[in-house]
């Protein structure tokens, strides 16, 4: 499901419009004046937390561990590998245009920064994808970064609710800021040069 950001919802906030779809609040038996007051109220109590999940810096919430298999060469990536680092971890699907748009902007910081204490990392979330379909799709998009299968597992954990969805995290394991939709690489190099361990900084 597209918005008009050009990002799309995960399958958890199409469980979410369902539910509100089924609520007693919504019966036919109700004035047209009073389902819409309802419906206002309803999205509002679900849609406001929400773009504070997707838009807040969260610099108090810890990244949690996670180890999934890289698709590019099977290897196993591990969040633990990469202590005192500055990690970019994006959410994103295969069928999705921003995440597929992202792809060189995420492939270029890699390559500008993968020595200097930062690490990228894709995590694949469709429910249903062979791993070979999706190391075909990798490879066919010149991904140079790891690019792990979830079958959304990690991202619930992580509480995406739309794609593309990028976090950025210091080298104390720490979500310094959380993006969604497609961000352009000036925006996400500002955060990963911030984020950098301090002795690449001041080697700079």
């Amino acid at each position: 499901m597209k918005t008009k950001r050009g990002g799309i919802f995960c399958p958890i906030s199409v469980f979410v419009i369902q539910i509100i779809k089924t609520l007693p609040i919504l019966r036919k038996d109700l004035s047209m004046d009073k389902r819409k007051r309802a419906c206002i109220t309803v999205a509002a109590a679900f849609l406001i937390p929400l773009l504070f999940l997707q838009h807040s810096t969260a610099e108090a919430e810890e990244a949690l561990d996670f180890s999934i298999r890289n698709v590019l060469d099977g290897t196993m990536f591990s969040m633990a590998d990469h202590k005192d680092k500055c990690l970019l971890v994006i959410f994103g699907s295969m069928y999705c245009k921003p995440c597929i748009e992202m792809i060189p902007i995420v492939n270029r910081l890699h390559d500008t920064y993968k020595e200097s204490g930062f690490v990228a990392v894709g995590v694949d979330i469709d429910m249903v994808t062979e791993e070979e379909k999706l190391k075909s799709f990798a490879a066919g998009r010149g991904v140079r970064f790891p690019f792990l299968i979830d079958n959304n597992c990690v991202a619930k954990k992580y509480r995406v609710f739309m794609l593309p969805t990028t976090l950025i995290v210091g080298p104390q394991g720490q979500i310094m800021k959380r993006y969604t939709n497609f961000q352009s690489y000036e925006t996400l190099e500002k955060q990963v040069k911030k984020y950098l361990p301090e002795k690449t900084q001041q080697g700079e």
